[in-house]
């Protein structure tokens, strides 16, 4: 199997490096932020792709926007953020967005990213809730419909209640980045419309009214949203990036909401959220949720897990929808200056309740006992109700970034097992550095202790996977720019978790180490080569390689990628190689392709690739024994107002001694209306 992978390897990059290829766009940057492949990579890849396929929809003026504007955005650290503010107080307006290329810590791949979710506006605006301008914003209001839908020609499970198809509406109506309302409504295939549990059509709605920039209240939010308070230890129900890329998140303490516009049921909340400018040095957020949630119940109507994939198509799922209400509450109070040396420093405290309508109780037996197959579940959210508070801290002196946040855990339970009742409040702490050396090396690292008895419902930080209990590790990572057109990258991350995880028995550990360097090869190529090797229950080794071509219409992108899985001789292996390709045939038509032909020894050795999708829909799949992928999709805009996409994938599996072939195709389209 590995000397096929070889040869394949080999064949592949001869036909393609002459060529060199990215799908350079902004997908195309974000796919190398969350590039670490697997499940829990490809949910905060969909969080982090919504939120930019919004923001480039509806671009921020460079002119206004504030630090807290910027943190968001993936892959800009808060250096290079605190270099684009002071770069405008120090030289004025900017007047053209290639001025961007004038900030030294914004390389040319960053810059070309940044472009699509910034812009400059014709003039200095006055304050957009004057009745001047009031008048005008709501004269050319922005409408926005899109339509989206997916048609599989394969069959699907005979115990769903719904017909084969995915579809979804969303429509937003906005006058500039200050105002704008989002509905939103989908369906997923198998699940029923305008039958049984969907009387009102959808399965899945949500909606929001967002308000920035009124006088003091820098955010209001009411509907449908996620936040973040400091590091994440007590709430961060947004998305994190990957250790290859944990540079751009160093030092990004903040306090922020964004509206929420997704149809599926992840941990958002619904309700009301707001931001206060207090002062120049003083900011106060805080937010109250309540809604419906779907749970499997225990015997005696405890619940047992709360679900989030927001599936609702056989009966036992319909079941659960809806069946429980979560109500919570929190608030951040921050303070923040800058010295007369240059000194920036902030501080902050937060808080944050979750309460259930019924009893979390993930180990429920009807003896009382804990079987030790749920060992990993002793110490997970429980009772009544779970709270958090945490203090976080920020410095930034020069080139030296530090950051950090430490927080408490408590809950209100009288129904615990025993083995789980214990004084005090357990604790999780995560500090981080980053210090520029020189102006071509930055080192950066990383401290996180989460005792294996603290909860957070909402917590989300750094770690093997970003969540923040049972685990404590130590993460230290180098960024090189050797010359103008190589950059090398290398990380190691070392975790121990004292207690059992999901198949796993306790005082386990995993060292996770990369190296990546980055060639810029000229006239538009770049070239790829990482190596990641990482041990846990398995040793994994990874090999990657990835040409990019990005000219004025053509784009191309060569992916190939080697998988070794396991120890001695319990070995498996896989492998995919890849072709992207993308051509503006003028300025009405776009047409994108793809081809892949994957060999992998089993589910364990499956291998994933990013495949170009239609606006707020990316396709991350993962695919396993061997067969071959292709994907054709066409754009056309029929009027300055209106574009179509159509979309036809398939993936065919080939045939084994214990298996037939499969073929599977998906059929998708989708209408965007710009009124």
């Amino acid at each position: 199997m590995r000397n096929n992978i070889v040869r394949w390897g080999s064949l592949i990059l001869f036909i393609f490096l002459p060529l060199s290829l990215p799908a350079q766009s902004w997908e195309g940057y974000l796919e190398y932020l969350f590039e670490d492949n697997g499940e829990s990579s490809a949910v905060t890849f969909q969080e982090a792709y919504d939120y930019l396929s919004e923001l480039s929809s509806n671009p921020l003026d460079i002119n206004t926007v504030e630090t807290e504007d910027l943190t968001p955005i993936p892959g800009l650290n808060i250096n290079q953020i605190s270099d684009i503010i002071e770069f405008r107080q120090k030289y004025g307006r900017i007047r053209d967005i290639h001025e961007l290329s004038l900030i030294p810590s914004i390389d040319d791949r960053l810059r070309d990213y940044l472009y699509c979710f910034l812009y400059v506006a014709d003039s200095t605006p006055q304050k957009w809730y004057s009745k001047e301008a009031l008048k005008k914003g709501l004269k050319h209001l922005n409408h926005r419909i899109l339509l989206t839908g997916y048609f599989p020609t394969y069959p699907q499970d005979e115990t769903y209640l719904g017909d084969n198809t995915r579809h979804s509406i969303r429509y937003t109506v906005g006058m500039g980045e200050h105002i704008k309302f989002n509905i939103t409504g989908g369906k997923g295939i198998g699940e029923p419309f305008f039958t049984r549990c969907n009387k009102l059509g959808y399965d899945s709605y949500t909606y929001n009214l967002s308000i920035r920039r009124l006088g003091i209240f820098k955010q209001l939010i009411l509907g449908t949203f996620k936040g973040q308070f400091g590091m994440g230890l007590t709430m961060n129900n947004t998305f994190t990036v990957s250790k290859q890329n944990m540079l751009s998140a160093i030092g990004k303490i903040s306090s922020t909401f964004s509206p929420y516009s997704g149809t599926s049921d992840e941990k958002h909340f619904q309700g009301a959220a707001l931001t206060l400018q207090c002062s120049d040095n003083i900011e106060v957020s805080a937010f109250v949720s309540y809604r419906y949630a779907d749970a499997t119940l225990n015997a005696d109507n405890t619940i047992s897990t709360i679900l989030t994939n927001g599936y609702h198509r056989s009966k036992t799922e319909i079941d659960k929808k809806n069946n429980i209400s979560l109500f919570s509450a929190g608030g951040h109070v921050g303070y923040g200056r800058t010295t007369e040396g240059g000194v920036e420093w902030s501080i902050g405290s937060s808080f944050v309740y979750t309460g259930f309508s019924s009893v979390l109780n993930p180990i429920f037996s009807k003896d009382g006992a804990v079987k030790k197959s749920q060992f990993y579940r002793l110490y997970s959210p429980s009772g009544h109700s779970t709270y958090n508070a945490g203090l976080d801290y920020r410095l930034r002196w020069r080139e030296l970034n530090i950051a950090g946040e430490t927080a408490l855990s408590g809950r209100n339970d009288n129904t615990s097992h025993a083995a789980i009742k214990k004084k005090g409040m357990p604790i999780a702490t995560v500090n981080s550095i980053a210090w520029r050396a020189s102006g071509k090396v930055t080192l950066t690292a990383v401290q996180r202790y989460y005792a294996y008895e603290y909860q957070s419902y909402y917590g989300r930080s750094f770690g093997e996977n970003s969540s923040v209990t049972n685990e404590s590790g130590i993460y230290g990572g180098v960024h090189y720019e050797a010359s103008r057109r190589l950059i090398l990258d290398l990380y190691t991350d070392y975790a121990y978790f004292p207690w059992y995880r999901y198949h796993q028995p306790s005082g386990t550990y995993s060292w996770d180490n990369c190296a990546q360097a980055t060639i810029d090869m000229g006239r538009k190529w770049t070239l790829s080569v990482r190596y990641r090797f990482k041990t846990k229950s398995n040793d994994v080794h990874k090999t990657r390689i990835i040409a990019n071509y990005s000219g004025e219409k053509l784009q191309l992108r060569s992916h190939i990628e080697g998988t070794l899985l396991g120890k001695d001789n319990d070995k498996n292996d896989g492998f995919i190689a890849s072709q992207s390709v993308g051509y503006i045939i003028s300025a009405r038509w776009k047409i994108q392709g793809m081809a892949a032909y994957f060999n992998t020894d089993g589910y364990e050795s499956r291998v994933y690739v990013y495949e170009p999708g239609m606006m707020y829909n990316f396709s991350y799949p993962s695919f396993w024994d061997k067969g071959t992928h292709a994907m054709l999709m066409v754009s056309c805009k029929i009027a300055s107002w209106i574009t179509a996409i159509a979309k036809v994938s398939n993936t065919y599996t080939f045939a084994t001694s214990e298996k037939s072939s499969n073929s599977k195709t998906l059929i998708e389209s989708q209408l965007q209306i710009n009124l």
